[in-house]
């Protein structure tokens, strides 16, 4: 009750009352004493941080129902007003505690799934959502007024935007909205208007590929659900019957972005999403012999699906825009005191750069080399002892480099049938 009635910048004196000062388990999402770990840590290495790149899911999943049990005891008018009202004061406390920490640096961020007032995966195109955190947003996360314009040029409406990172002359960030293009997304539109946002966002990106040729820009692209094929959806939906791939995307959805990623290839420089809540990599492949780029998946802080808490520091040569590193930082609950510690370094544990070279070496290591695969393992789930994927390693291999359901059908096909 003290958290509704009180403004966020408010909550932690209220949170510091609470007698309850554990880590979440396993299958559940942050609390206040892992969000604490965390941003405590980043304060430590800020100085080698230039910009922070937040993938989405603000809030935690069912949010709504999750609050609704929490009032049920309270004499309160329990309506819609209430409860935007706490995710939006949640989203502000949340913005707040980072920024607050972080002062000038920008924070670039993507919505996720969870993030709306209508439930998970259930954000309303040019909704009161949208128009009404993009305020909150740019004051606590993208800071730079030079970068207003470009903001609020679609983000109230949409939920995705472009613009010039601080600092770096010519590098652009896009952050997609990429919820509007998952298979769970549930329109709130009218029938009429189905698909009008999936490819109105689409023909958007399109013309910022254009500009960037035009302008000689190079771009770094994030937002939370990554293309390609759910491995662990298609893991549980398959056991029981023939393969039946499962994708992030709609097929249709899918196919046209992977086909942009491609033509415009030559102008994309980084590539970062989320929502797997796992340590991974998707390779986009222009033909069978040619990969044009990789999708960097980082880890999440959420414990939910049963990985461990993990953030990943990313270092970047400025002059020509590759990634030297990535140093992933993280906690093993299986512990007995848990604390936040270095898990690894790309570079020192694969003697590789995160290329799409190197990832590509990488790659065929995994299927012939055992090493190389039980590395893989070890870091896909954050060394969680909960989520193991060793007798499913295949299908994580092909989804790392089948990025279709025909190519990852193929792909298992022929795995299958080699002795690996």
């Amino acid at each position: 009750n003290e958290l509704i009635e009180n403004q966020y910048n408010e909550w932690d004196k209220i949170f510091n009352k609470s007698k309850d000062n554990s880590l979440p388990n396993y299958k559940n999402d942050t609390n206040y004493k892992l969000l604490n770990i965390v941003i405590d840590s980043i304060e430590k290495i800020k100085s080698e941080v230039k910009y922070i790149i937040f993938l989405g899911d603000f809030l935690t999943h069912d949010f709504n129902n999750k609050f609704l049990k929490a009032i049920e005891g309270l004499n309160i008018d329990k309506n819609n007003d209430l409860l935007r009202s706490f995710i939006k004061k949640t989203i502000g406390f949340i913005s707040l505690k980072l920024s607050s920490i972080l002062k000038d640096i920008p924070i670039y961020f993507s919505l996720g799934n969870t993030d709306s007032f209508s439930g998970d995966y259930m954000l309303e195109d040019n909704g009161i959502f949208l128009s009404s955190t993009a305020d909150l947003l740019f004051k606590n996360f993208i800071k730079n007024k030079d970068n207003k314009s470009s903001f609020y040029n679609t983000y109230p409406k949409h939920g995705y935007y472009s613009m010039m990172v601080d600092g770096l002359e010519n590098l652009k960030v896009i952050s997609l909205c990429s919820v509007f293009f998952s298979e769970k997304y549930k329109s709130l539109k009218n029938v009429n208007k189905k698909n009008a946002i999936e490819n109105e966002q689409l023909d958007w990106l399109e013309s910022e590929f254009e500009n960037a040729i035009i302008n000689k820009q190079k771009l770094c692209i994030i937002g939370h659900i990554p293309p390609g094929v759910d491995v662990r959806d298609t893991i549980i939906k398959s056991e029981k019957e023939n393969l039946k791939v499962v994708t992030e995307w709609k097929s249709n959805y899918n196919d046209r972005y992977l086909e942009l990623l491609n033509r415009y290839s030559d102008n994309i420089m980084f590539y970062f999403a989320g929502h797997v809540h796992m340590d991974d990599y998707r390779i986009i492949n222009k033909n069978d012999s040619n990969r044009s780029n990789f999708i960097k998946i980082v880890p999440s802080i959420s414990p939910v699906f049963e990985n461990n808490p993990a953030y990943q520091l990313i270092s970047i040569d400025e002059e020509n825009y590759s990634i030297l590193d990535i140093e992933t930082y993280y906690i093993n609950f299986a512990e007995s005191e848990p604390k936040i510690k270095k898990e690894y370094s790309f570079k020192n544990k694969y003697n590789q750069t995160p290329t799409i070279v190197g990832l590509e070496s990488i790659l065929n290591n995994i299927k012939d080399d055992g090493f190389a695969r039980q590395l893989y393992e070890k870091f896909y789930s954050v060394e969680s002892k909960e989520y193991i994927i060793t007798s499913h390693w295949k299908w994580y291999y092909c989804g790392i480099k089948s990025l279709h359901k025909s190519s990852y059908k193929s792909n298992m096909h022929s795995i299958n049938k080699q002795k690996v």
